[in-house]
């Protein structure tokens, strides 16, 4: 006949061994895992690198090749259509969670007034939105919204332009 063995430690004990020998093991490893923070930073600060030239070359190369700028139009308006309704859907969806769930109410938060304010125009807020005081901060991750109208406007130049530039057009 099938004997059926018992294990000698029910199968709650093996994790509670298997949680004791890793808090034990690597609790010895917690402090000296700051010395490989440096190699975190630079993959990340890597990755930040690739990301400026990557916007850049693919919207300027996307709407430089385009056959008609009559079907950029319709992408922009669609795309334009899309990002303001879903902003609306969204704020509506958060002012009836806070008017119904009402956060914060419970806690205590000092409101402090900064001691300076700079006071901004709705035209200054435009232009420090859109465009950077000097051209090499547009290559910054800081400035990204102005990385991207700098590629349109590149990618609409050289599309407009054609044949004439052709050799742009190729290393885009």
């Amino acid at each position: 006949m099938y004997e059926r063995k018992v294990n000698s430690l029910p199968f709650s004990n093996y994790f509670t061994c298997i949680n004791y020998y890793r808090i034990h093991y690597w609790s010895h490893f917690w402090r000296p895992a700051s010395i490989i923070k440096p190699l975190g930073d630079i993959f990340i600060n890597l990755l930040f690198m690739v990301v400026i030239p990557l916007v850049f070359f693919s919207i300027s190369s996307a709407i430089a090749n385009m056959n008609s700028m009559k079907r950029l139009g319709k992408i922009m308006g669609t795309m334009m259509t899309v990002f303001i309704l879903t902003g609306i859907i969204a704020s509506v969806f958060m002012l009836i969670a806070t008017v119904i769930f009402s956060p914060g109410s419970h806690a205590a938060i000092p409101q402090e007034t900064p001691e300076a304010v700079d006071q901004l125009t709705l035209s200054e807020q435009l232009v420090q939105t859109f465009t950077v005081s000097d051209f090499i901060d547009l290559f910054s991750r800081k400035n990204m919204l102005a990385l991207i109208v700098f590629s349109v406007l590149i990618g609409i130049s050289t599309g407009l332009v054609g044949k004439k530039v052709n050799h742009l057009l190729n290393s885009l």
